[in-house]
């Protein structure tokens, strides 16, 4: 198809919105993901046919959700900070890929897919360009990029949505809205189509106050310099000489190993029963027994002892949406995660048996139940007051620091949403790592994907290889985890 750009299916209002004050502060990467839906050679539904009525939901999406129609530009008004601007001829780029069984470019097929778990973890790795966009959102970059690559068998549904005005729960919504609409596509649009909140609730990210402090459970600290900027090798090196421990083995930019490890709903049943006391007060969630148990034995296989940390710290994003006052709207699309974290000495994470476990899942329970507005709104004040030399910047060590973040995704509705004709509920859901090689954000990530029909969970582990071989090897981990695939990393010099 020709046309591979979509407009709004309504006229937008041109207007520039400027980042709020955490936000400015987002990853400068995109959040994506791979819808995978089965598609039976039976089907009498053509990929054309399929195709027109995602680019009929896409349009109307645009509607409901205007900036996904915008450019993200460092703007030279707002003090260099970004900004992303609505045009009146906003469109996205919705990009058409049909790939048949005689194509050499596309060996894959959905069983074939399907055999090997799904082993989709970058826009790249099945010789295929599943997405059409860099890793890094650079000046002028799109908010909002797609593309459907039909396979024998089925269709690779990706899209990608700028980090600095999107978290986690903006994925699900933006996937809600747009299967509604794909679903009636043939259906007459509503007369009215409005906007979700969005400029009110935005308000509310603004709101700080002058005379607070950093909290000491944030991992934000006041420096010189800003992680934000894609990191040059001297930065690395730099920062390698400075901020770690003498005796630490560290290597500039290491290549990362992708792995998909799969919890049953009864293996997730016996996490939790061991991540537990006897106390009652003392309830734990499935997030916090499973951060637990991924945080220790990563811990052990990553040898952080030996190499000089004494402690480690387990990152946990929070979604702040209902915790503000008042709260913003259950479907307000934009980045509104705050970041809290427990730390434990690496002594005692050492130990190969599990009985840690409960007092790590309690520490990470407690960590998210010690949010508070107030910090909350110091750290946006602070933002707004610092000088122009200095910046925040996420307490991260660049490279193969003692820090985890676990992501939490199990409450998208992924798996719950029906597309419609030819296409109904996906089959499987995979996170795409744009930053393939680690080069731009070297942090040792922990995704827990969208909880499965069955109850289960799979959860996306980015670490590195001799990490990724010793989780398989370890029967403490693999007793609850199986590993599904995986992706080892592949040479590649950091430029």
């Amino acid at each position: 198809m020709a046309n591979e750009w979509v407009e709004a299916a309504a006229p937008l209002q041109p207007q520039s919105i400027q980042l709020a004050p955490l936000e400015q502060y987002s990853p400068r990467l995109f959040i994506s993901a791979v819808l995978c839906f089965h598609i039976p050679p039976s089907s009498p539904f053509f990929a054309e046919d399929i195709y027109s009525r995602l680019r009929v939901g896409l349009s109307r999406t645009l509607v409901q959700v205007p900036v996904l129609a915008g450019r993200i530009y460092n703007s030279a008004e707002a003090d260099g900070k970004a900004t992303i601007r609505i045009h009146s001829n906003a469109r996205v780029e919705f990009s058409f890929r049909h790939y048949t069984s005689g194509d050499l470019l596309a060996p894959y097929s959905f069983a074939r897919l399907k055999v090997q778990q799904f082993p989709i973890f970058s826009p790249t790795c099945l010789t295929i360009d599943l997405l059409p966009v860099s890793p890094v959102v650079a000046d002028d970059s799109p908010v909002f990029v797609a593309r459907a690559s039909f396979i024998d068998g089925g269709l690779l549904l990706a899209f990608g949505v700028s980090h600095a005005i999107a978290d986690g729960t903006s994925v699900g919504i933006i996937q809600k809205i747009w299967a509604h609409h794909t679903r009636n596509a043939k259906t007459a649009m509503p007369s009215v189509l409005s906007p979700l909140p969005f400029d009110k609730d935005r308000a509310r990210l603004f709101h700080g106050n002058n005379h607070g402090t950093l909290s000491a459970m944030s991992p934000w600290r006041i420096c010189d310099r800003s992680w934000n900027a894609p990191l040059s090798l001297k930065t690395l090196e730099t920062a390698a000489a400075t901020q770690l421990p003498q005796d630490a083995s560290w290597s500039i930019g290491p290549h990362r190993s992708k792995a998909i490890w799969c919890f049953s709903p009864e293996k997730l049943q016996e996490l939790k029963q061991c991540a537990s006391t006897q106390d009652p007060s003392q309830w734990i969630s499935t997030y916090d027994a499973v951060a637990a148990l991924i945080w220790q034995r990563a811990a052990i296989a990553r040898r952080l002892g030996s190499r000089g940390y004494l402690t480690a710290r387990c990152c946990i994003p929070v979604d702040v949406r209902q915790l503000l006052h008042p709260p913003l709207h259950s479907e307000f699309v934009g980045n509104a995660v705050d970041t809290m974290f427990a730390e434990h000495p690496t002594s005692e994470l050492k130990r190969p048996s599990l009985d840690l476990l409960p007092a790590l899942a309690q520490k990470i329970h407690n960590a998210r139940r010690n949010w508070r507005l107030s910090d909350w709104q110091s750290l946006v004040g602070i933002v707004g007051s610092l000088p122009a030399h200095q910046t925040l910047s996420m307490d991260f060590l660049p490279g193969d620091d003692p820090s985890i973040v676990v992501i939490d995704a199990s409450k998208l509705p992924s798996y719950q949403l029906d597309w419609g004709e030819g296409l109904g509920l996906i089959h499987h859901f995979r996170a795409l790592d744009l930053d393939s090689d680690g080069s731009i954000s070297p942090v040792s990530i922990a995704c827990i994907l969208p909880k499965r029909p069955d109850g289960g969970l799979e959860v996306m582990t980015i670490f590195s290889d001799e990490v990724v071989q010793t989780l398989k090897a370890d029967s403490n981990f693999t007793s609850f985890a199986a590993y599904r695939c995986g992706k080892s990393p592949r040479p590649m010099a950091l430029l």
